[in-house]
C-alpha cells in the first residue's frame, strides 16, 4: 500500500516494471488466465441461444405474439 502523496510514483516503477516483462510471456499468460473463462461463456452462450430459439419458436410465444398484434394493430 502506498501514501496518498507516494502513490502516483509507486504507479509508474510498477508500471515500468510491467513493461520489462517480454510480450509473448505477458500474451502466454493472459491467455492461460482466460482460458477457463472465455469456454465457461462460450458453453453459457450455446446453452442460452438454444432456450432463445426454444421459446420464440414455442406455439405459445407465437399466440402471445399474435394477440399482441391484434391488441395493438387491430390486425
Amino acid at each position: 500500500m502506498s501514501a496518498p502523496d507516494a502513490l502516483l510514483a509507486r504507479a509508474q516503477a510498477v508500471a515500468q516494471q510491467l513493461a520489462q516483462i517480454p510480450p509473448e510471456a505477458y500474451r502466454l499468460t493472459k491467455q492461460s488466465l482466460r482460458a477457463e473463462a472465455l469456454e465457461r461463456i462460450e458453453r453459457a452462450s450455446a446453452l442460452r441461444d438454444q432456450a432463445a430459439l426454444e421459446v420464440w419458436s414455442a406455439a405459445e410465444t407465437h399466440g402471445h405474439i399474435r394477440g399482441y398484434l391484434r391488441r395493438t394493430l387491430r390486425k
